[in-house]
């Protein structure tokens, strides 16, 4: 074995000399419990640090501008993005919001068109029209009878009462009146509506025609009148004659839910 052997095996495999340390800086500064804390400066004798826009809550909310976030990510001010846009929960991306640039609108049948300048919105033609009470349509008709005593020509008769919980849509009326030849009838028609009364008059038939000294006429008039819950609907019938008359009145619409 050499001489020198065991000199080479005591020897060091690895020579590290330690850096020169550093300025160890005093820290100055606070911050405010659940605000994120940054630096704020350095000199050559310390260093400081203090509160950042940033917050978070106990329950993970962060907020920007604000310790008092709402959500996920309150921001106080405006949100910026200056590239990528921004992505919603359904996967769409959206990436500008300049004029005319809508996209889509989701809507039914009584609207046409995207909400674009290519597509513009417009009123589907023919109009479909859906009451909010919908499917809660309940046709109802009723009639009444009153006879006109001499000497005089007319009569009231209550033909329906609307039940609680509902309102009535009345859309036709109709009245067949005997009344001497030659004569005319006419009839009004009583409801409330809103509390406040309301009445529709319907003018003088033709004159009624028949062979003998008692003849028929009649009215039919399309219309729409409203009653409130628990009104009496009523109807005054006149006639031109002073010898009596008598009238059948009818009408047909339909009830709805007051929602």
């Amino acid at each position: 074995m050499p001489s020198n052997s065991g000199a080479r095996a005591s020897a060091s495999l690895f020579n590290i000399v330690p850096l020169a340390a550093g300025p160890n800086l005093p820290v100055f500064g606070g911050g405010t419990l659940g605000r994120l804390t940054k630096w704020t400066g350095f000199t050559s004798s310390n260093s400081f640090v203090s509160d950042t826009s940033i917050f978070e809550d106990k329950y993970g909310n962060v907020g920007v501008g604000t310790d008092s976030p709402a959500s996920k990510l309150t921001v106080a001010g405006a949100v910026e993005s200056t590239t990528g846009g921004f992505k919603f929960p359904d996967g769409t991306l959206q990436t500008t919001s300049a004029a005319g640039s809508l996209l889509t609108v989701t809507h039914d049948m009584t609207l046409s068109g995207n909400g674009t300048v290519a597509s513009p919105l417009g009123v589907a033609s023919p109009l479909m029209v859906r009451d909010l009470d919908n499917p809660a349509l309940q046709p109802i008709q009723a009639s009444g009878l009153c006879t006109a005593q001499e000497p005089n020509g007319g009569c009231a008769v209550e033909i329906y009462t609307v039940p609680e919980g509902k309102r009535l849509v009345i859309e036709f009326v109709s009245m067949l009146a005997v009344v001497p030849s030659g004569q005319q009838a006419s009839l009004d028609i009583g409801t409330k509506v809103n509390g406040q009364f309301s009445h529709f008059h319907i003018p003088y038939s033709q004159p009624a025609l028949g062979g003998s000294a008692v003849a028929v006429t009649n009215i039919a008039q399309q219309l729409r009148i409203y009653a409130d819950p628990g009104t009496t609907v009523g109807v005054n019938c006149a006639s031109t004659s002073s010898k009596g008359a008598t009238f059948d009145i009818s009408f047909a619409g339909y009830l709805v839910n007051i929602p």
